[in-house]
């Protein structure tokens, strides 16, 4: 199955080809994401004019805005390929599968917004974060 042809990223390669090309790139993606947000997170207090240290600011802001759509669009890229090594539904099967991407679709929905009601409870108890790094003193 792993020599499987898929489509990923507009051309056709082996099933193995296109999770080993997406894992890299999303690490690639990751891995710069991470130097931009750390850059900017130590620009403060550049210079004497809060002006500049903005304009500055902003291209590291851009950066990281464009490493994160483009690991978007790579997950949506994974995301298909995964329905081609799925296939078609059988028929006996059109409901039941309609029903289970109803189902998921609204689990998907209220973790989203319960994720969002408790200001992102997984990113916050990461190591390293301010609320670990907190609860590592007491």
């Amino acid at each position: 199955m792993s020599q499987a042809p898929v489509m990923f990223e507009g051309r056709e390669m082996s099933l193995e080809q296109a999770v080993d090309k997406g894992v890299m790139d999303l690490q690639s993606f990751l891995n710069g994401l991470q130097c931009q947000l750390r850059t900017l997170a130590a620009m403060d207090d550049l210079s004497e004019d809060p002006a500049e240290d903005f304009k500055e600011m902003i291209g590291y802001t851009d950066k990281a805005d464009d490493a994160i759509d483009d690991m978007e669009m790579l997950f949506a890229e994974l995301k298909d390929v995964t329905r081609q090594i799925l296939g078609p539904c059988p028929k006996v099967l059109s409901q039941w599968y309609k029903d289970h991407k109803r189902i998921r679709k609204e689990q998907a929905a209220a973790a989203w917004a319960g994720a969002r009601r408790k200001r992102w409870p997984l990113v916050s108890s990461m190591p390293g974060s301010p609320r670990c790094r907190n609860e590592a003193k007491k």
